[in-house]
């Protein structure tokens, strides 16, 4: 931590509460609500219609989410001046606008940073285990390792963003990097 701030107060990770996101992931697959990486994205919406869908989008699974390679237009990253995430946050439903994104390329092709994949995998928590990202963090990973100073900001549909927006102190930040 820095001046002004002080070991107990907390700080926004930014970027960081992506690695939280992606341990949640694999706690939620040794658990059992996740069956594997290989699970394709549009099985956790059944209820869902994506549009622009082809065999590409239908073959988008788990592990190219977490690898950031999707293939999916994102355009939510500084090369594009977030204009993808301000239309995601501008959306009705986040889900829906990141599902119905056009695919630009094959999923597992390049990396693309997108801040809306790592909100889908909060998503999928939520689907898969009946609580948010911010509540399994709570019981699986926060509880276990000693935090309990932390708070993480939600959608206006109540799912935990995931990819930003989760505040913590500098201290409790060093014990999920040592681990």
């Amino acid at each position: 931590y820095s001046w002004p701030r002080d070991a107990d107060a907390t700080h926004n990770l930014y970027s960081c509460s992506k690695s939280v996101t992606s341990a949640l992931i694999g706690i939620a697959i040794d658990k059992g609500y996740i069956k594997d990486v290989d699970q394709p994205v549009l099985d956790f919406f059944p209820q869902r219609i994506a549009q622009n869908l082809d065999a590409d989008k239908k073959a988008m699974n788990l592990e190219h989410v977490l690898a950031m390679n999707t293939g999916l237009e994102c355009r939510d990253n500084y090369r594009y001046h977030w204009k993808g995430l301000t239309q995601m946050k501008m959306s009705p439903d986040w889900v829906q606008y990141m599902i119905d994104l056009p695919v630009a390329q094959a999923p597992g092709t390049d990396f693309e940073y997108c801040n809306g994949a790592t909100f889908l995998l909060s998503a999928i928590l939520q689907q898969q285990t009946g609580m948010s990202a911010l509540t399994f963090a709570e019981k699986n990973l926060f509880a276990p390792l000693g935090i309990t100073d932390y708070s993480w900001q939600s959608n206006a549909r109540e799912i935990t963003l995931g990819y930003s927006r989760l505040y913590m102190q500098p201290r409790d930040m060093a014990k999920i990097g040592y681990l």
